[in-house]
């Protein structure tokens, strides 16, 4: 079994297609503030189907780009909505004919050859991964889904709201201002720093500790998570890197204990997500959630 490669449309990322006839998950990445779809989690497309144990053998994986910097966080969460709408639960069937000379480019001659990765059928589940600012857009977006939910039972089998959250060093807290300057003024940021500066800083505002965005976003969760304890999507699984010095470290008062990694590994917050030789933790930690279903 394996996973083929495939652009989305409208240039909102790529995704990695599985082969595998019994796939049922759609796995969703969002990167943070001047990440990208494959910068983010580097090395992925390598390491997804050469991963012991296969665990991303039954799921298609998704990485959604959107210009994270260059928006406030409400833009950013209507492009994700769209963007989710478009492959959850019911992924298009033509998103699964990839043309041959798409797969290798030394199949020459092959135009007007497709390959049907697969039949496509609706999706049972949803994990929806988030790196840093990503993790708030993810988390901006449940708190307007459920804005409108009157009951837990009215919650649809194939709902987002039950999916399960990931999220690598969430910036649900806001950003270290002294660290952020640091971040601003080394050597590969200095050019986007004044893209920023041209595009009015829209995602510094939101991102700014105990900003109104994100007081109001902690105040919008815990609620919701009051008032719907068994919404799946309002639990998060986290991890964070025993160097982060980016965002400010800590957890909503809803968000279970039990669900932040214990034993954070010695990465940054730029390394935590990244799937590298010596380092495959960032991929079981997104893909546990077939043991958790078991």
């Amino acid at each position: 079994m394996a996973h083929i490669r495939i652009s989305l449309p409208d240039g909102m990322g790529f995704a990695l297609l599985s082969d595998h006839e019994l796939t049922d998950t759609a796995i969703i990445y969002v990167h943070g503030f001047w990440g990208g779809p494959e910068s983010t989690w580097e090395n992925i497309v390598y390491y997804v189907d050469r991963l012991g144990g296969a665990p991303f053998e039954r799921s298609d994986l998704f990485f959604f780009d959107y210009p994270a910097q260059k928006d406030f966080l409400i833009a950013s969460v209507s492009f994700f909505r769209r963007f989710l709408s478009m492959i959850y639960p019911n992924p298009p069937e033509d998103l699964f004919s990839v043309p041959l000379r798409d797969i290798d480019w030394r199949l020459q001659g092959t135009e007007g050859l497709w390959l049907t990765v697969r039949h496509p059928q609706p999706y049972v589940r949803a994990i929806l991964v988030g790196h840093s600012l990503g993790a708030v857009v993810i988390r901006r977006f449940i708190a307007d889904e459920i804005f409108q939910l009157e009951s837990a039972e009215a919650i649809e089998p194939h709902s987002i709201l039950r999916a399960q959250l990931r999220l690598f060093a969430p910036a649900h807290l806001g950003f270290h201002p002294a660290a952020i300057k640091k971040v601003l003024w080394s050597a590969p940021y200095v050019g986007p720093l004044f893209h920023a500066i041209a595009d009015g800083n829209r995602a510094f505002e939101d991102l700014t500790e105990n900003c109104a965005a994100l007081t109001q976003l902690r105040r919008e969760i815990e609620k919701a998570a009051s008032d719907f304890p068994a919404v799946e999507a309002l639990r998060p699984y986290v991890m964070w890197g025993r160097r982060e010095d980016v965002v400010v470290v800590g957890r909503y008062d809803s968000d279970p204990p039990r669900r932040i990694e214990e034993d954070p590994p010695d990465k940054d917050h730029v390394e935590i997500c990244k799937i590298r030789a010596d380092y495959d933790r960032a991929a079981y930690f997104v893909a546990a959630y077939r043991e958790l279903s078991a």
